[in-house]
């Protein structure tokens, strides 16, 4: 099974939640049937780590099989992972970049990392810091005048997009 495992140096991404009902299936295969994790992961086609981490969070929530009528797919979702999966917006609360390089030309040492923390205190399911951070720094610009200047060391106009910048849909 190490080809299933990411490679040395690879970051792996959270997966999506398995179905309740193939949740189910793998208790099932567990209490009912008496199966082994390999033969449950073969058998539900999910990994072997998925089928051993689901099996470690039924055991930590104290649930048994066969599961009683008061056992619906949401109060076993809740049992297991705390609730459903939260959605994220599909529209992202834009930073005011305005402020931003105002904030930047007054505190010279003021740091990306904290203009971004209270960003995300007023807006916790904004921008993570590297979309943060490319958002601030693609901002496009006119380098014409007012003669803003801008944290590169550069002049522009915050206010007009310049004809070749890339649109990053803000």
């Amino acid at each position: 099974m190490a080809g299933s495992l990411p490679s040395k140096g690879r970051v792996s991404l959270p997966a999506r939640r398995l179905s309740v009902r193939k949740i189910k299936e793998v208790l099932r295969l567990k209490f009912e049937v008496g199966l082994g994790l390999r033969q449950i992961a073969r058998s539900c086609s999910i990994g072997l780590g998925t089928a051993h981490e689901y099996l470690q969070r039924v055991e930590a929530a104290k649930i048994t099989w066969p599961l009683g009528p008061e056992w619906d797919d949401e109060r076993l979702e809740a049992a297991l992972f705390g609730g459903p999966p939260r959605s994220r917006p599909t529209v992202l609360p834009v930073p005011d970049f305005a402020e931003l390089h105002r904030e930047r030309q007054q505190h010279p040492h003021l740091t990306q990392q904290l203009l971004w923390e209270e960003y995300r205190r007023a807006n916790p399911d904004g921008y993570r810091y590297s979309r943060y951070v490319a958002a601030v720094f693609m901002l496009p610009w006119d380098a014409g005048p007012p003669g803003v200047r801008f944290f590169d060391g550069s002049y522009g106009n915050i206010n007009r997009p310049h004809a070749g910048a890339i649109d990053l849909g803000l």
